[in-house]
């Protein structure tokens, strides 16, 4: 417990200075503008429905499916109130947990002496790594938390667990848990099925029935409420063609390993597509790629010829699996690239550098003062870096702004330095960034909202109100509905008003309590 209480207090010690960074990102629409998580009521329906503020809908939209994280959420609102601290600090607590439980799993990998030592700093590197530092300070990526949380402590159950039943019972509680938590969380069924047929062959064919189980049901659930829809039409690179999205996985590949090895451009999402492919994000990330492919075939050779290709293969499975996943070769993500990605193959790469480097080390017969030397060597510039990206994260133009400089090819972060200069009042610089998304990517009503509400700011009722219907015939984004509304309530244009509530807006946000207020208003117009 030592070693867990020294994790806490490190994390805390890094992060727990933005503890108060605000809310920021899909933070607004899941929890701020998310009526549905107010009420302990409502806790049913997250089972049912997807993770996002429906402006007035019956349930939550979007096309997500992570309960878990949405009652997460209510349980906190409804303790803490709209304070991000009462969020953020449980994801800080089951980051430090993760880490120890990285701890735990590892002591029987390394070989002694040391093991505990070797075991402590593998830890401590997922723990302090920057490329985590998203998931520990977004509070939309409570889903990694949650499900990492959940995959970690199946493996502990899988290895500690002897009773067949209470292993069935535990392991099938996990993985719903983190099946629950995020869809990635599937990953961790065959994680946990080969991590027991190399290790705990007596258990693996429980371990195999409880993963089959979980996934036949968590299937069937999602049949049976309807959310099978995958589909997103505002996201560039989501519905590129296959091949095209192939064609940009050297540059994909090389973006992960530069932030692994040196995680200075960090970024939370990217989506754009490559118009031309040269030797900088094609030809140079391809020849990246294979060297990384070749020192991991390389890696793995020793790990043969010592005997422990049991070890090797676990945590050559777990990137495979990682890598087949959030490299879109199987499905389009909402996205090219992000950070929270790499939570899971963090732990991975990890595992098989300081597992590797420890074997070597005891070859060459050097003693355990290298390994503190070098650890302390990387963990400071570490921790250094996770407390100016940590300020990125305090102040959100600051955010936008670094984003949209690292990816100017991003609608959604062009719309997103606009809407932060909107709201400080600068709305004719805001102007610029709106046209740039809407003109990036044509069909995100969201951009064509933001750029009518310019417009409307500044009087021009004409263009305002073109570009509101343009935002509504694209998606059902209540904010573009009520900002219509309002300009039509306004101008006291009744019958246009009463017809395009009852007709159109009504219809798709029937609970959206703008709307009904404009209608009661205007009843004896």
């Amino acid at each position: 417990m030592k070693t867990a209480f020294a994790y806490l207090i490190i994390c805390f010690g890094i992060y727990g200075y933005f503890l108060n960074n605000p809310f920021i990102l899909d933070d607004e629409i899941q929890i701020l503008e998310n009526t549905h998580i107010q009420s302990l009521e409502n806790l049913p329906s997250f089972f049912t429905s997807s993770t996002m503020g429906s402006g007035g809908g019956q349930q939550m939209s979007g096309i997500y499916y992570k309960p878990m994280m949405s009652s997460f959420f209510a349980v906190m609102w409804n303790i803490f109130g709209a304070n991000p601290a009462g969020f953020r600090w449980p994801l800080l607590f089951l980051h430090s947990i993760s880490a120890f439980f990285i701890f735990l799993l590892s002591i029987r990998f390394f070989k002694p002496p040391y093991q505990k030592e070797w075991s402590f700093i593998l830890g401590l590197f997922f723990l302090l790594h920057p490329i985590n530092t998203e998931v520990v300070l977004y509070l939309a990526d409570a889903q990694d938390v949650l499900y990492m949380f959940f995959g970690f402590l199946s493996l502990l159950i899988i290895s500690r667990v002897k009773t067949n039943w209470k292993l069935g019972i535990l392991l099938i509680s996990t993985f719903c848990a983190g099946l629950l938590s995020k869809e990635t969380g599937v990953l961790f069924l065959g994680i946990s099925t080969v991590y027991a047929i190399l290790f705990e062959r007596k258990k693996w064919p429980l371990v195999l029935g409880a993963a089959t189980f979980v996934f036949i049901c968590y299937f069937a659930l999602r049949v049976s409420i309807g959310m099978t829809e995958t589909h997103s039409p505002q996201l560039l690179f989501h519905n590129a063609e296959y091949l095209t999205r192939i064609s940009m996985l050297p540059f994909i590949l090389y973006h992960y390993l530069e932030i692994f090895f040196f995680p200075w451009h960090l970024s939370v999402s990217a989506d754009f597509l490559l118009t031309e492919l040269g030797f900088e994000n094609f030809w140079g990330p391809l020849i990246v790629g294979l060297l990384a492919i070749a020192a991991l075939i390389k890696v793995g050779r020793f790990w043969f010829r010592n005997g422990e290709g049991k070890e090797f293969s676990f945590y050559a499975f777990v990137l495979l699996l990682w890598f087949l996943l959030h490299t879109h070769i199987l499905v389009p993500l909402d996205g090219i690239y992000a950070d929270r990605w790499l939570y899971l193959a963090s732990w991975a790469g990890l595992s098989l550098i300081f597992m590797t480097l420890q074997r070597w080390l005891l070859e060459k017969k050097i003693q355990m003062k290298s390994l503190k030397i070098i650890a302390m060597a990387l963990l400071l510039p570490m921790m250094v870096r996770d407390f100016i990206r940590g300020q990125d994260w305090k102040d959100p133009l600051r955010f936008y702004q670094r984003e949209s400089q690292l990816h100017p090819k991003d609608a959604v972060m062009s719309n997103n330095v606009g809407a932060m200069l909107f709201r400080n009042g600068l709305v004719q610089a805001a102007i610029p960034y709106f046209e740039k998304a809407t003109k990036i990517n044509p069909p995100w009503g969201v951009a064509w909202n933001n750029l009518a509400a310019c417009y409307e700011r500044q009087s021009d009722e004409i263009n305002a109100e073109k570009y509101y219907l343009i935002a509504i015939s694209l998606q059902d984004y209540a904010l573009a509905y009520e900002n219509y509304a309002k300009l039509l309530y306004r101008h006291h244009r009744a019958q246009d008003l009463r017809i395009f509530l009852e007709s159109k807006a009504l219809l798709k946000f029937p609970n959206n309590s703008l709307l009904q207020t404009i209608k009661n208003e205007t009843k004896n117009w």
